[in-house]
């Protein structure tokens, strides 16, 4: 019977985690399956020297049994053993939830709110009109942080997008494959190439959605909008990503 090592029955996790489920296996045992709820598949793991692992990211937030499966050399799935696991909304959900919330407001440029989110990157503006879409961004994860933020004093210009690009690229989290809750940088191959910035929402095969501030369609740039946009790029914007699950 398959014996899980990690995690343990009743373990809290993280969904913006990958988990690495571990354990140890039979003597015949050649693979081990694991399914959530008994309704999918989450991976198989190979044995060697007793032992397997499974790794899996998951998206959706609650509880999960995960059921292991051992299987032998002709293919036969015998014995289960199982463990329940729950799932808590990560740090990029709780931002994601802010800037969602953000744009149900109708935030349009001009505002007290926008004023607000300038001056919590530094920017002295009460008239709100100042490019503010790093701010924005910046406001959003302060919040859901509980006051404090992933760069802070590490990016020497909260309010302008090319600090920001230079702080992920020295991080090492700049990635060109997007996915819920990363960073979008946009880049035009003008003398300041990383001119703005916002959230990825969501993302299908060849588009990227986002929650971005300071942006609009047909030309406007007046408020928080969600913006479909094409991964491989719009007329002279191309894209990168920063995966911010690693330092929330």
């Amino acid at each position: 019977m398959p014996t899980f090592l990690y995690p343990q029955n009743g373990a809290v996790l993280d969904i913006n985690d990958v988990v690495e489920f571990n354990g140890t296996a039979d003597a015949g045992v050649v693979k081990v399956e694991l399914f959530a709820d008994e309704k999918f598949s989450i991976g198989v793991g190979e044995v060697k020297d007793g032992k397997w692992s499974v790794k899996r990211r998951f998206s959706v937030s609650g509880t999960r049994q995960i059921i292991a499966y051992d299987i032998d050399s002709a293919g036969r799935k015998t014995r289960s053993a199982g463990i329940g696991i729950k799932l808590n909304r990560g740090k990029t959900e709780a931002i994601l939830a802010i800037a969602e919330v953000e744009y149900k407001r109708h935030i349009f440029e001009g505002s007290d709110r926008v004023a607000s989110y300038l001056a919590a990157a530094g920017v002295n503006d009460p008239t709100g009109t100042t490019a503010w879409c790093a701010s924005f961004v910046y406001w959003c994860i302060k919040k859901a942080c509980g006051g404090s933020t992933i760069y802070g004093a590490e990016v020497p210009n909260l309010a302008y997008v090319p600090s920001i690009y230079g702080w992920a690229k020295s991080k090492g989290i700049l990635t060109v494959k997007p996915e819920r809750g990363h960073l979008f940088i946009s880049m035009d191959g003008t003398s300041e190439p990383w001119h703005h910035i916002g959230f990825v929402a969501g993302v299908d095969e060849n588009e990227f959605y986002t929650i971005e501030g300071n942006s609009g369609y047909g030309g406007s740039t007046d408020h928080v909008a969600e913006v479909p946009r094409n991964i491989s790029g719009d007329g002279n914007d191309t894209y990168i990503f920063v995966d911010i699950s690693t330092v929330v």
